[in-house]
């Protein structure tokens, strides 16, 4: 029986009776930052753990519902799990996706990374259920090119072919689809190869850490996929806990874009530079374009009176 190891802020009646399910099927380590929470009622301080083996970790607390615990990588190394799931608190999934990643880690041995298709709370495909193909100098300069050249010209506009690249791969015929990198929210990942790897690059804690983590996996020959049997709910709600608003997440997220263009795809200072070049064209294609449309604005106003 495979070895699945879970990492978790706190027990909660929810979870606990999910692990319970997940435990008839593997070999099950839930490891928790915290005993209870501080903030809830007594429902969430008495727990039946059946199925699998629950660790309580040592840490510092720094809310009522979350903690820093260094000891999780002895005991990680005790248990050496086959998966690792990872996973956002905001995250909602069933014993389904986690029993088709098993079957299908099983049947394809070149996979390291797998996760369901990730769905609002509305139960709709989301904005990002993966993201662009990012891993190399090439794709993000023809991401430029694309965008500089006219949409007459082109014949379509890239986040148009994204969209559909989407709903292809949604309705696609294959239960499993490779895909550059799932979505950071959600995903499971074979030990042997996260270690290859050298686990995440601690250089980035939000944003960009699972584009790293695809593209080190690459390198090493490794399949990235998504599972479209398989859905989870991503609800997007205690982001702002960590971020506390939208000024501050995009900050966070240009500084990891830029991290990790500096350090994989564009390591070389010139195919930075070049790649920074076309993004400044764009951006003043797009200016130019508002600049326009204003004027146009103005001198239809103007014929009008």
């Amino acid at each position: 029986m495979r070895t699945v190891a879970f990492y978790v802020n706190m027990p909660s009646p929810y979870r606990i009776n999910f692990f319970n399910l997940l435990g008839q099927y593997c070999n099950l380590y839930v490891f928790f930052e915290m005993d209870k929470s501080r903030t809830r009622d007594s429902s969430w301080q008495s727990y039946d753990f059946k199925n699998f083996h629950p660790v309580f970790l040592k840490g510092f607390s720094y809310s009522g519902e979350a903690a820093f615990c260094p000891s999780i990588i002895k005991q990680y190394k005790k248990i050496n799990p086959d998966i690792i799931g990872i996973a956002n608190p905001d995250v909602i999934f069933d014993n389904n996706l986690v029993k088709r990643i098993k079957e299908l880690f099983a049947s394809h041995s070149d996979y390291a990374v797998l996760s369901g298709f990730q769905l609002n709370i509305k139960g709709e495909i989301g904005d990002h259920p993966f993201w662009n193909n990012e891993s190399s100098a090439f794709s993000l300069y023809m991401q430029q090119l694309i965008e500089l050249l006219p949409y007459r010209v082109w014949g379509y506009k890239r986040h148009e072919s994204y969209r559909n690249y989407l709903e292809t791969v949604r309705h696609s015929t294959k239960e499993l689809n490779r895909v550059w990198a799932t979505e950071g929210s959600l995903f499971f990942i074979r030990t042997r190869d996260f270690e290859a790897v050298g686990m995440f690059d601690e250089n980035v804690f939000m944003y960009y850490e699972e584009n790293i983590l695809a593209y080190k996996l690459h390198k090493i020959r490794k399949k990235v996929g998504v599972i479209n049997t398989a859905t989870y709910i991503h609800a997007h709600e205690t982001n702002s806990n960590i971020i506390d608003s939208s000024i501050k997440a995009r900050i966070e997220s240009n500084n990891s874009r830029e991290y990790y263009l500096r350090h994989y795809p564009l390591n070389n200072k010139l195919k930075y530079v070049f790649y920074k070049l076309l993004a400044k064209l764009c951006w003043y294609k797009q200016r130019l374009k508002q600049v326009i449309k204003k004027l146009c604005k103005k001198i239809f106003y103007c014929l009008k009176r």
